[in-house]
């Protein structure tokens, strides 16, 4: 399986100086309990994360293209080949997304920005009953997320916005660049 796995352009520099694409991400993003079962799935502490090629659609369904900019810049796609057969594990990233809120709460999180404040500057009402809803789905979100967690050989295609995890090093001559057009 080939996967996408986001960078910025200095990271992508870094990378190339050192010959290696090393995996830095917290599987427990959230600092959550973790079941002794999702424990075992996950038994390294960082891990390279990417999306399955041909899945960045269904990222952009569920509306989480912004968030995956936001945190790896999203200038620099890079495609690479899984070559690590135990250890890597996949998780559905459409259930802790801006597209399950407003899916089932109704909550768009851009128009939700622009209701933040009054004319004064102060949190309006609407806004504090939509950050407990946020809130409170959140804590959902998440656990779903975390518990849609298999391991790699089990992933059948089943999953709207698959989420890769691996424990691999990846060799530069392993990775190429590819424009970020070719995705959308």
């Amino acid at each position: 399986m080939k996967i996408l796995h986001f960078t910025s352009e200095e990271s992508w520099k870094s990378i190339q100086n050192s010959g290696f694409l090393l995996p830095k991400t917290n599987p427990n993003n959230f600092r959550l309990n973790l079941s002794e079962k999702l424990k075992k799935m996950m038994p390294f502490k960082e891990y390279l994360v990417g999306i399955p090629m041909g899945s960045y659609q269904g990222w952009s369904e569920c509306k989480l293209t912004e968030r995956l900019e936001k945190y790896t810049s999203g200038e620099v796609p890079l495609l690479l080949q899984i070559t690590w057969e135990k250890g890597p594990f996949i998780r559905d990233h459409a259930l802790y997304s801006p597209g399950r809120l407003e899916n089932e709460k109704g909550i768009d999180m851009a128009k939700f920005q622009e209701k933040l404040t009054n004319d004064g500057y102060y949190l309006t009402n609407e806004c504090k009953h939509i950050e407990k809803i946020i809130e409170d789905s959140e804590k959902i979100f998440k656990n779903d997320y975390l518990n849609s967690t298999m391991p790699l050989t089990n992933y059948s295609g089943q999953y709207l916005a698959p989420e890769v995890w691996l424990p691999q090093v990846t060799p530069l001559d392993s990775i190429k660049r590819i424009p970020l057009e070719r995705l959308i």
